[in-house]
């Protein structure tokens, strides 16, 4: 019996070579992106300055908004329910952010600059503002991780003053993530004429805003199943009514937003004459967030895991739909100009999402993060 339960299975057993694979397949396409440069290792041009990296950067920005939502929620509206979801969900922003931080150095011309936003201060640049929420964000994750690491090193004294500045901190890390999760959209209604009217809009930073939070409860619900695998039950069902009735409310203000900014321009009229932008539109808007909403409409549905399950995954491809729109698609069609990403592009963002999951599977071995009840800045 014994070595019957000793053995290992094999899927785990084959998860090694191939997540070693990608990762050596990555580290040979950073090689060849950092000694010869963009022009040879991507698809990228004047007329396609954006790609596969940025579209996966802005995706994993709006995924990550589970950190400063639930962090806000427990500390400053004291919404004790959530309390289970604070650790995991400042774990998942802090990998989410740091990955989007690297990938974003892979796309500078020149990726050895990355520190000057630091000492070069220029104040009328989007990428200014951006930079810096973005670094100040994910040393706020870094501090609130921290407390615990040093709770499993057995530092208590120092975890105990961390304990002190969670409520400073998750309303610095809400400050900040609504600065740059609006900021990245303002990068784009900085190219009216580059970026297809079906998605140009002056409200396109408030639509990246209120559209991020969808996309960070459903990574943050998908994280939540995968980690009951090896934790126990987590989601009870409070916290599963409470997540979907939370995705529901968000897509609506998102979907309200959308209908009014549409007829406020008048974009109705484009449909017609953009057939394939607004086909793409629609596809975006239906599967990722009417589709939800209806399932979450039916409370047998909403009060189910399996509910939640569904919406979070649809919640999701909205997301990558709607920045895959913004960031690649609206501007192909809008220069009539042709992108594919090399081999070289997809290899180093796969390396990057590759360690996604397998670091948080291994934070999760070493820190008490995925516990019922468990919280950041609560002491066990």
């Amino acid at each position: 019996m014994s070595g019957a339960k000793s053995r290992v299975p094999l899927k785990s057993l084959m998860f090694y070579p191939v997540f070693a694979a990608l990762v050596l397949v990555g580290l040979y396409a950073s090689w060849l992106r950092f000694s010869r440069g963009l022009g040879a290792t991507t698809d990228l041009s004047d007329q396609m300055p954006w790609g596969l990296w940025v579209w996966l950067d802005l995706t994993l920005i709006a995924l990550s908004s589970g950190g400063f939502i639930f962090c806000a929620l427990f500390f400053v509206f004291h919404i004790e329910s959530l309390k289970p979801l604070v650790r995991p969900a400042v774990l998942t922003a802090f990998f989410g952010y740091s990955l989007a931080a690297v990938m974003l150095i892979y796309d500078l011309g020149l990726p050895l600059h990355f520190w000057h936003p630091i000492v070069m201060w220029n104040h009328h640049s989007a990428m200014f503002e951006v930079s810096w929420c973005l670094m100040l964000y994910l040393s706020v994750l870094g501090i609130e991780l921290s407390i615990p690491f040093t709770e499993g090193l057995g530092l208590f004294k120092i975890s105990g003053l961390l304990h002190k500045l969670c409520a400073a901190l998750a309303l610095a890390g809400a400050i900040l993530s609504l600065l740059h999760q609006s900021s990245f959209g303002a990068l784009f209604a900085l190219t009216p004429e580059k970026l297809n009217p079906i998605w140009y809009s002056s409200w396109i930073p408030y639509l990246f805003l209120l559209s991020a939070p969808a996309g960070g409860i459903g990574f943050l619900s998908l994280v939540m199943f995968a980690a009951e695998k090896f934790a126990g039950k987590i989601l009870t069902q409070d916290l599963i009514r409470t997540l979907n009735k939370s995705l529901l409310a968000i897509l609506g203000v998102y979907l309200a937003a959308v209908l009014i900014d549409f007829s406020r321009l008048g974009k109705w009229g484009l449909i017609p004459e953009n057939p394939g932008a607004a086909a793409d539109f629609g596809m975006e808007i239906s599967l990722g967030v009417i589709l939800p909403m209806v399932l979450l409409c039916f409370r047998k549905i909403r009060e189910s895991r399996n509910g939640l399950l569904s919406a979070s995954l649809l919640a999701i491809l909205g997301i990558l739909l709607n920045r895959l729109n913004v960031v690649i698609v609206g501007y192909l069609l809008e220069n009539q100009a042709h992108y594919f990403p090399t081999w070289q592009e997809f290899a180093i963002a796969i390396m990057l999402l590759a360690l996604i999951p397998a670091l948080i599977a291994l934070a999760s071995r070493l820190l008490p993060i995925f516990q019922a009840g468990s919280c950041s800045c609560v002491r066990e």
